[in-house]
């Protein structure tokens, strides 16, 4: 199986058309989180309406199975969905804060989703769980966020891991044999190991052609 990682999109169209037409190239596609550009230090030129309708639009063009999660500029409270513009009679799809919702698509496994694709079981973890229970049995993780103290969470700055799935990882509650994130733009390192879990964060670097990607090979 050659699996597709890549994160962070931030609504680049140029990014998610280089996944469309090389979709035929892998067996699966895994995107952990950011589809959407809701950051200050990029140029908003959509409201978030306009960029959650153009991407399940895109999500329709995918015949691959693609698995997704959540990251945090996909969540927005309720008054911050009213202030970009997102009609009122569609209000309620937003209240629970995640934009990508209801995507009419059946190969696309979305936030919470367990599944199986060649004997390999997949778990989509949403950026904002607290519970990590439901995934012990999953061999591939997605999760927006990398364990903490790790290369794959430092950046030049600080480091932005997660506490939760690093303690998720040392007690025992998961024991994947990937764990794919992103978040960090410029990690240390795009691949570690992990107590003998291989994380993955392909990072992001504006204006290039394509999105930072990984492939694996399983």
């Amino acid at each position: 199986m050659k699996i597709l990682h890549t994160t962070d999109l931030h609504f680049n169209k140029r990014w998610y058309s280089w996944i469309e037409k090389n979709q035929e190239k892998v067996d699966v596609i895994c995107i952990t989180g950011d589809f959407f550009n809701t950051a200050s230090d990029f140029i908003v030129q959509f409201s978030l309406f306009e960029q959650a309708y153009w991407i399940k639009e895109w999500f329709k063009k995918i015949y691959k199975p693609i698995l997704i999660c959540s990251g945090n500029h996909d969540i927005v409270e309720k008054s911050i969905a009213s202030e970009n513009h997102l009609p009122n009679k569609n209000i309620k799809e937003y209240d629970e804060g995640y934009l990508l919702k209801n995507i009419k698509n059946p190969n696309v496994y979305n936030d919470g989703s367990i599944v199986s694709l060649n004997g390999i079981i997949f778990g989509c973890i949403p950026y904002n769980c607290d519970s990590f229970d439901d995934y012990k049995k999953c061999n591939i993780i997605l999760h927006h966020l990398p364990p903490k103290n790790t290369l794959t969470s430092m950046g030049e700055k600080e480091d932005l891991g997660s506490e939760e799935i690093k303690a998720a990882i040392i007690s025992g509650k998961i024991k994947p044999q990937y764990i794919l994130s992103g978040h960090i733009h410029d990690p240390k390192e795009k691949m570690i190991t992990f107590l003998e879990i291989k994380i993955s964060n392909p990072g992001f670097i504006r204006g290039q052609k394509k999105p930072c990607n990984i492939i694996l090979s399983l």
